[in-house]
């Protein structure tokens, strides 16, 4: 009643509004029938996916880092540690 007095908005289009409703709310919170957007799920993975990977990162970059580790030098020659 209030959507018909502050909007304007006919009757029988609430009536409408409410029938369409009724159907189809259910449809809403149905996990079967939503379609699940791969775009979504990838991008998802892989922010889920980045925490543990930068932590690798950091905890390599640690050990590298450290007095003593001149060894990795050797075996990875593309970060050259000179100190």
């Amino acid at each position: 009643m209030r959507l018909l007095l502050e909007f304007g908005i006919h009757p029988n289009q609430v009536s409408t509004w409410k029938r369409e409703a009724v159907q189809n709310l259910p449809l809403l919170f149905d996990k079967k029938n939503r379609p699940k957007s791969s775009k979504i799920e990838k991008e998802k993975e892989h922010l889920y996916s980045q925490p543990g990977r930068l932590k690798v990162e950091v905890d390599f970059l640690k050990k590298i880092s450290q007095p003593g580790s001149e060894h990795l030098n050797e075996k990875v020659p593309y970060l050259q540690i000179n100190r």
